[in-house]
């Protein structure tokens, strides 16, 4: 098979057929343009191949004229992980959970230091920042740069000739 990726993203079963007319099958099989790869042959009346979950159907319609017995050995692909990962929707919903709870944490403001000014004045910037929604444990997200709050700082406080606002973490 050459694209395996393909096969991975629309599913595949590897088929045993046992029994008698095995290769009879396989080649009406074949005549029938499914596309089947990875044959071998097992010990005895015994055959294995990769069907696409596509062609399970026209398999099956097929399979009745012949004596052998077709059994499904193993299932590979994206729709049957999808499946067992919907059986474990709890964990899911708790890896996806993490992520957003990390997330939204790693953005929250959680100091503002005001330091090297007048009382009065350190009073008029915290008051400002609240005005602009940086307040501790607002979001990150949704706030002005650091430069941007310099401009606005020193544009409406006259106390001040110059500020410097800086962000650490992440």
């Amino acid at each position: 098979m050459k694209n395996k990726w393909l096969q991975f993203l629309f599913g595949y079963v590897t088929v045993r057929v046992v029994g008698e007319g095995i290769e009879n099958f396989v080649n009406t099989l074949i005549k029938s343009r499914l596309v089947l790869w990875d044959l071998r042959r097992g010990k005895g009346e015994m055959f294995f191949f990769k069907i696409s979950i596509a062609d399970i159907s026209e398999m099956r319609k097929l399979k009745r004229r012949f004596p052998c017995k077709v059994y499904f050995h193993t299932r590979s692909g994206l729709p049957f992980l999808w499946k067992r990962l919907l059986k474990n929707i709890g964990f899911l919903i708790g890896a996806a959970l993490f992520f957003v709870v990390i997330f939204l944490l790693s953005n929250m403001v959680w100091k503002i230091e005001v330091s090297g000014a007048q009382p009065d004045t350190e009073y008029k910037i915290v008051k400002k920042l609240e005005e602009y929604g940086v307040t501790e444990g607002s979001l990150q997200l949704f706030s002005y740069t650091p430069e941007q709050l310099q401009q606005k700082l020193t544009d409406e406080i006259e106390e001040l000739t110059w500020i410097g606002v800086e962000f650490k973490g992440t």
